[in-house]
């Protein structure tokens, strides 16, 4: 017995270390896979980081706290955690909670992407008029994608805007220099108080 006592002591340490190696083991192959895959997201421009300058954001936080600001969904997501000024539409705005919630959302959906896809002024402006948007952060690339293409009925009404324009540039892109007040990177602030006519 007294033999016997060593050897399995022996057996149970080797076997601790074993399952240390592994744990070890498979805690790195995660790592590397998670690191793998988030730069491939990056490089894939699938997301993974926020591509929205920290200046942007800064100028934002510094406007009137009343102040209400449009933005392509995915771009007004993170302006109200980092920001703390209320944005149009986001996003998650568009998973339906309620039917009056939803009602509403759609709406402005609908009247946020006339604004976007627009050939002329005409929507921006009723943008303005109706909803008292003074600001609107623009990314210059918006027409690469859009995340309202994951929705319905949204995918069909983005089709129809950008059918619209066929191989034109929307409106908003033309107002880069004239209305913005602030730039960084592909990202600029208009300032809808600029555009000709039509007044708040």
């Amino acid at each position: 017995r007294g033999e016997q006592l060593p050897r399995c002591i022996g057996v149970g340490a080797s076997g601790v270390l074993l399952n240390k190696r592994v744990l070890v083991s498979s805690i790195a192959i995660i790592a590397i896979v998670g690191v793998l895959v988030f730069s491939a997201r990056l490089f894939f421009n699938r997301g993974g980081t926020d591509p929205m300058p920290e200046e942007v954001y800064s100028f934002l936080g510094a406007l009137p706290k009343d102040t209400l600001i449009a933005a392509t969904p995915v771009d007004g997501d993170r302006v109200p955690m980092r920001s703390r000024r209320s944005v149009f539409i986001i996003v998650n705005s568009l998973y339906p909670h309620h039917s009056g919630y939803y009602e509403e959302a759609k709406q402005r959906s609908f009247a946020l992407l006339a604004a976007m896809y627009d050939s002329g002024p005409e929507s921006l402006q009723a943008l303005r008029r109706k909803y008292g948007i003074r600001y609107f952060v623009l990314n210059r690339n918006f027409t690469s994608g859009d995340s309202l293409s994951w929705f319905q009925p949204f995918k069909d009404y983005l089709a129809e805007f950008r059918s619209k324009i066929g191989g034109g540039q929307p409106y908003i892109l033309g107002l880069w220099n004239d209305a913005a007040v602030f730039q960084k990177g592909d990202y600029a602030v208009l300032d809808l108080d600029r555009l000709d006519p039509s007044p708040r």
